[in-house]
């Protein structure tokens, strides 16, 4: 399929062109070395030298094997057989690290096709126990409407409530083993663009006060860095929606934890209630939206999940 350039030329764009076009216009001085050209999929303008498709070896140039963008030897440092800019040479070492001491190619990341297989299963273990979370979290929801025993719990609550604990656990590490490998790939397709490192993408939701936005940035880097120009505004809305609905969960569940706690503590106090108590209106009502939320939230997370597995797959030349 012929590619259609655009370049610029007296302050307008001028285009469409084939490559074969472009690179003719240039060979007759219609198109300077300066000039900016662009195509689809490009983040930028480029000047015409640093597109190295459009250029044949002339022994003066070479490509960045980060970059893939075309430079003077001169402003380049070699890295074995492959060339590399300064401001990239950091990016490469961590590839040659994690490839085993290999040099990747300048068209980018050679992947173990195994261990990106593995990326996918993390993803729908995550799904799947995501899932099967919510499913508690309704099921517990009957317990809302009874009166609670707190010295002897009904043993279906238990259940639900220690089922629900083991579940969450094996959702955080696999979805965190995911977002890893996720930021990692991310890192690879577009490594301007992904600037927090895959531990922290992980790592934030550990810090207190920077966990309430901080996961976010690394998700919408991972998606910014991950998706094609028409597809990435989608799906950084898909991002944004994802993490509102689940601070909107989180800040609901634990105002309806604070007027419950406060009801039983002045019942106990007034001599009211001391082993047994029902939830409050309120703390039902805002129970039931904050379960709403979280689930909505876990939809939206799952979508996000698989549609990021599939875009980095894809580019990276898997089957999805």
């Amino acid at each position: 399929m012929n590619e259609e350039w655009f370049y610029r030329e007296d302050g307008e764009n001028v285009g469409p062109v084939s490559q074969q076009e472009l690179q003719t216009h240039f060979q007759q001085d219609g198109v300077s070395p300066d000039t900016l050209v662009w195509k689809e999929g490009m983040d930028d303008w480029l000047p015409y030298t640093r597109i190295a498709s459009l250029h044949e070896d002339d022994g003066e140039y070479a490509t960045c094997a980060v970059s893939g963008e075309r430079w003077p030897k001169a402003d380049l440092i070699p890295f074995g057989d492959r060339w590399v800019t300064a401001e990239n040479k950091g990016i490469l070492a961590q590839r040659m690290e994690e490839t085993g001491g290999a040099v990747p190619s300048a068209s980018g990341f050679d992947p173990k096709t195994a261990a990106f297989a593995e990326h996918g299963n993390t993803g729908k273990i995550a799904s799947i126990t995501l899932i099967a979370t919510c499913v508690l979290s309704l099921a517990s929801l009957p317990y809302l409407f009874m009166e609670i025993d707190l010295v002897n719990p009904a043993i279906g609550s238990q259940i639900i409530s220690g089922l629900s604990q083991i579940l969450s656990i094996v959702t955080i590490v696999f979805y965190l083993i995911w977002k890893v490998r996720s930021a990692r790939n991310a890192q690879v397709f577009a490594p301007e663009t992904m600037r927090m490192s895959p531990g922290w993408c992980a790592g934030f939701y550990f810090i207190p006060i920077a966990a309430f936005w901080k996961p976010y940035e690394g998700m919408k880097q991972i998606v910014e860095s991950s998706f094609d120009a028409e597809q990435v505004e989608g799906a950084c809305r898909l991002t944004l929606t994802w993490w509102l609905l689940w601070m909107g969960s989180i800040t609901i569940a634990i105002v309806a934890s604070f007027f419950t706690t406060s009801q039983v503590m002045s019942a106990a106090l007034a001599g009211e209630a001391e082993t047994a108590y029902r939830y409050p209106v309120s703390g039902v009502i805002l129970m039931l939206a904050a379960t709403a939320l979280s689930v909505a939230a876990a939809v939206t997370l799952i979508k996000l999940i698989r549609s990021i597995t599939a875009v980095q797959r894809q580019k990276m030349g898997l089957s999805s």
